[in-house]
């Protein structure tokens, strides 16, 4: 009786990775007789640089699949509504975590200066240079209509 594979093969990395890219979690991918170890495959993606690209695209394909199959869960009007409300909420979860940029929720921080007023900068220690280099990290956010940028205003 053999056991599960641990040599590095490309063929049972793409099978691998094209049923992560249908949805599927690793757990369930590496359950069937035949198929490596889900610890394996950690070994694998950290070992085979190729294998470690392919399994980010695949994990990326997931997030997508995922999306298009929420739409499916929410309009099919023969399933059990708190199922599918769990069903719809961990992959919304999942997706938020995986590909937080594209899925996660936006999160804005404004900040502001005494009594919500604005935040006021006393430049006028900074050389040319400084000022320069200041204007160029704010990229413009500084300019308030009707101001002069060099007022030092109380």
């Amino acid at each position: 009786m053999t056991g599960r594979p641990t040599t590095y093969s490309p063929d049972v990395a793409a099978r691998i990775c094209s049923e992560i890219a249908s949805g599927k979690s690793l757990r369930r991918v590496c359950k069937p007789a035949g198929m490596p170890a889900a610890s394996t495959v950690f070994l694998w993606l950290s070992k085979h640089r190729e294998f470690s690209e392919q399994y980010a695209r695949a994990q990326a394909d997931r997030t997508a699949y995922w999306a298009e199959e929420i739409v499916e869960i929410s309009d099919d009007e023969k399933t059990d509504i708190q199922r599918s409300r769990l069903k719809v909420d961990t992959r919304k979860w999942l997706m938020s975590k995986m590909a937080p940029k594209k899925f996660g929720d936006r999160v804005a921080k404004e900040i502001s200066g005494p009594n919500g007023g604005p935040v006021r900068f006393d430049v006028s220690g900074m050389t040319d240079e400084q000022l320069a280099a200041l204007e160029t990290a704010l990229g413009g956010i500084a300019d308030v209509p009707g101001e002069d940028a060099g007022d030092n205003q109380d």
